[in-house]
């Protein structure tokens, strides 16, 4: 019983010990709620305007659209959503996008159907044959999207270039 009023205690007083403590903690989870909304809106916001401008970046080889990027973005779900935007945004493509995520290596590899079939690409496998090793880490996912981590961030230029090669 002493335990659970001590923890009371301290959660009264990280609200500034309110009068109302049940109207004051709903008060906050709701400011958190709208709060985490609004981040939400905002990295969409940010998502599409890189997405933009790292479509514009697109070279074209061997009927190929090519993007390989190091990106700058704090979540390997957020590297993710950028591939797929930049996938459903540019047709006939191969994305290699690359970033450090708190000091560790993170690459999506994102290879359009058609490209898949034509070209006989096939994301899994150079994931774990090409880019794993050099990064140092494991991943894998479908023939036509897939994703690795790994420890070693100073590989990514090599990682780009490697799969640019086999186009």
């Amino acid at each position: 019983m002493n335990n659970e009023l001590q923890d009371l205690s301290i959660v009264k007083e990280q609200l500034k010990n309110p009068k109302d403590l049940p109207k004051a903690l709903e008060s906050f989870l709701s400011e958190k709620e709208k709060l985490t909304k609004q981040i939400d809106h905002l990295q969409s916001q940010i998502l599409d305007t890189v997405t933009e401008q790292i479509r514009r970046k697109a070279i074209w080889i061997n009927d190929v659209n090519f993007i390989g990027e190091i990106v700058n973005i704090s979540t390997a779900d957020a590297l993710k959503k950028l591939a797929l935007l930049l996938k459903d945004k540019l047709r006939d493509s191969v994305i290699v996008l690359c970033a450090n995520i708190e000091s560790k290596a993170n690459v999506v590899v994102s290879i359009d159907e058609n490209i898949h079939s034509s070209k006989n690409l096939d994301a899994v496998k150079m994931i774990r044959e090409i880019i794993a090793p050099l990064i140092k880490g494991g991943g894998g996912g479908q023939k036509a999207f897939a994703s690795a981590g790994g420890q070693d961030v100073t590989k990514f230029e090599e990682v780009i270039e490697k799969i640019k090669r086999l186009l």
